[in-house]
This record gives C-alpha cells, structure tokens and sequence, in this order.
C-alpha cells in the first residue's frame, strides 16, 4: 500500500470516491496524527488565510461604511480620513 493509500479512510476507494460522509474529515485526522509536520503548520497555514481574506476584504468593506454613513449621516470628513487611515495601516501590516 502506498502512503496516499494508507491514509485513505476505510470504506474510501483509490478513484476518490468516498462510501461515507466523514471520509474528508477522517482523512485529514489521520494524516495529522501521522505527521507532526502537518499539525506544526497548520495553524501558521490558519493564520495566513485569515490574514489574506482580511486584507481582501478591507477596502469593500471601507467603500461600504463610507457610503453608508454618508447616506445616513451626511458627510463627515474626520470619519473618511479615519476610516481611509486605517485601512491603509492594515493594507500595510497585511501587505
């Protein structure tokens, strides 16, 4: 049996096709408790992701409260300059 083979789950055939509901999440258990390289990674791996999604969603969500509080409140320079100062700070840190 190969290595991608043993960590195939039980009821799991070679062609990917999976016989049970928890195959992805049995597969990925068992190739964590059988690398310890994995698991040291992963959560760096967690940290990045989180890090790159927000950072692409920093400026939707900077064009959207800029808008928002311009209809609702009227325009307010001090809360644009505030809000554009720290986007760009996290684009920056994220960057």
């Amino acid at each position: 049996m190969t290595a991608v083979g043993s960590l195939l789950a039980p009821g799991s055939d070679d062609a990917g096709g999976l016989r049970d509901a928890n195959g992805a999440v049995s597969i990925l258990r068992r190739a964590l408790a059988g690398s310890p390289q994995l698991r040291k990674g992963l959560g760096f791996t967690v940290a990045l992701a989180a890090t790159t999604a927000l950072g692409r969603i920093s400026i939707p969500l900077l064009a959207q409260q800029v808008i928002d509080r311009v209809i609702v409140q009227g325009f307010r320079p001090a809360f644009v300059r505030d809000a554009c100062l720290a986007t760009a700070a996290l684009a920056v840190v994220v960057a």
